[in-house]
C-alpha cells in the first residue's frame, strides 16, 4: 500500500484528519515525517511524546505521528510504554531513512481502520504472561501454531507493578483476519492481559 492510500484510509476514519499532532520539541525529522505524511494537514507541535499522544485522546488532534524504534539504537522505550498503556492504535507505519539510521514512526488514531485483503503487512501487540511455569513457551507457541511469524519480541519493566515484565511482539500478517482473531482469543485465555496495538500495510 502506497503512502497516499494509506493516508485516504486514515482521512476517511478520522474526518479527513484535519490537526495532526508531532512532537515538535525531540527531533527534527519529527516534523519531516509529519510533513512528508500529511502536507496538507494542520501539523500542531507538542514538546513531548506523551503530550503528543494525548493531544489524540483529548480531541485537540485527529491523528498523532510518534517514533517508536530506530535501526541502531533500537525501540523509544518511552513511546512504547506509552502505547502499552494507554487506547490509541497504529493504523500505519512510516519509515524515514535519515542517512545514518531508519526511523519507524506510528500514526495512530482512535479506532483501528480495517486494512485491504491483500495488503501485506503486519501487527504489533503487547501481552503479559501468567505467573506459572510454561507460560511464556505457551504465549510462543499459541502464535506460531496459527501460522504467524514473530519478526520481534521484547520484555520490558512494567511501571505499576515492581519485578513485572511485559512483552512487545510483531508479527507478519492480519491480526483481523478468522485466523488473528482466533489466535488472540486463545492468547488473551493463555496470558494475563493482551493488546493489539495497531497494523499497517
Amino acid at each position: 500500500m502506497s503512502l497516499e492510500e494509506m493516508k485516504e484510509m486514515i482521512k476517511a476514519m478520522t474526518e479527513e484528519a484535519k490537526k495532526v499532532a508531532y512532537c515538535g520539541g525531540m527531533s527534527p525529522e519529527d516534523y519531516k515525517i509529519a510533513k512528508s505524511a500529511f502536507p496538507n494537514g494542520d501539523l500542531v507541535a507538542y514538546p513531548n511524546h506523551k503530550e503528543t499522544y494525548d493531544a489524540v485522546i483529548s480531541g485537540e488532534c485527529e491523528v498523532a505521528i510518534l517514533p517508536f524504534e530506530k535501526s541502531y539504537s533500537g525501540e523509544l522505550g518511552n513511546v512504547i510504554d506509552i502505547l502499552f498503556e494507554g487506547d490509541l492504535v497504529i493504523n500505519g507505519v512510516i519509515n524515514l531513512d535519515t542517512g545514518s539510521e531508519t526511523i519507524r514512526y506510528a500514526v495512530l488514531c482512535k479506532e483501528l481502520v480495517e486494512l485491504p485483503e491483500d495488503s501485506d503487512g503486519g501487527f504489533l501487540f503487547t501481552f503479559t504472561v501468567k505467573d506459572e511455569t510454561g507460560a511464556l513457551a505457551k504465549a510462543i507457541n499459541t502464535i506460531s501454531a496459527h501460522g504467524f511469524n514473530m519478526s520481534t519480541m521484547r520484555s520490558r519493566k512494567r511501571k505499576d507493578l515492581e519485578w513485572n515484565y511485559y512483552f512487545l511482539a510483531e508479527a507478519n500478517g492480519d491480526c483481523c483476519s478468522a485466523e488473528g482473531k482466533k489466535m488472540f482469543e486463545e492468547l488473551d485465555a493463555a496470558c494475563e492481559s493482551v493488546k493489539v496495538l495497531g497494523h499497517y500495510a
